[in-house]
């Protein structure tokens, strides 16, 4: 599946995957994005359940689950196993819940 988004993508845009984030700047900006998501797992640590709200899945939750599950499938999969482990565990257990639930 990352195959077939990435020659989508470098086939839309007429660049190559890797240019999308040039090799000098990648672990500078995969650096910036674990801190953005440390962001995110602040929200969810100050609530009482799994989800944003508790343990009512919201419509918040369903558009960050979507896009962590997007991620899932675009990157490589060491990409993904690292991840998938930040936060301890949330975005893989995340992609998990998700799929139980909605796939």
């Amino acid at each position: 599946m990352a195959n077939l988004t990435m020659h989508e993508r470098e086939a839309a845009f007429g660049i190559k995957w890797k240019d999308f984030d040039p090799a000098d700047k990648y672990d500078e900006n995969w650096s910036k994005f674990r801190e953005a998501l440390g962001k995110v797992d602040g929200w969810y640590k100050k609530s009482d359940g799994k989800w944003l709200v508790g343990d009512n899945v919201t419509f918040v939750d369903l558009a960050i689950g979507g896009w962590i599950r997007y991620l899932s499938l675009a990157l490589e999969k060491e990409e993904w196993e690292d991840l998938r482990t930040w936060n301890d565990g949330r975005w893989g257990r995340m992609v998990e819940e998700l799929e139980k639930h909605l796939l």
